[in-house]
């Protein structure tokens, strides 16, 4: 993820400072900010990242993580076992008016 978002720290080039990335669920609750549930501890996996110029369209995220289940139980275990483990991550922008 480090490398993914090119922080100045880690690439030693301030010149590439306006490429660096930003992860979109710093605005959120860092009780919400989980994507999986892996032997009961909640991880982050999943993320949204976006440009400083996108970042400023940015309205809002969501992590529909509510129902989520452990992806370690046996899925003989549960009734109905999900098509993933992961739950949605949506993000919602909109451009400036006149843009």
């Amino acid at each position: 993820m480090r490398t993914i978002r090119g922080d100045e720290e880690d690439t030693g080039n301030g010149h590439l400072a306006p490429r660096v990335l930003v992860p979109v669920e710093r605005t959120l609750a860092e009780s919400q900010r989980f994507s999986v549930i892996h032997h009961g501890r909640k991880v982050l996996l999943d993320h949204i990242l976006v440009s400083r110029a996108l970042l400023g369209w940015y309205l809002g995220a969501e992590i529909h993580n509510e129902a989520l289940g452990d992806e370690l139980v046996s899925p003989a275990t549960i009734w109905g076992s999900p098509e993933s483990y992961h739950a949605p991550l949506v993000a919602e922008f909109a451009p400036p008016k006149g843009a």
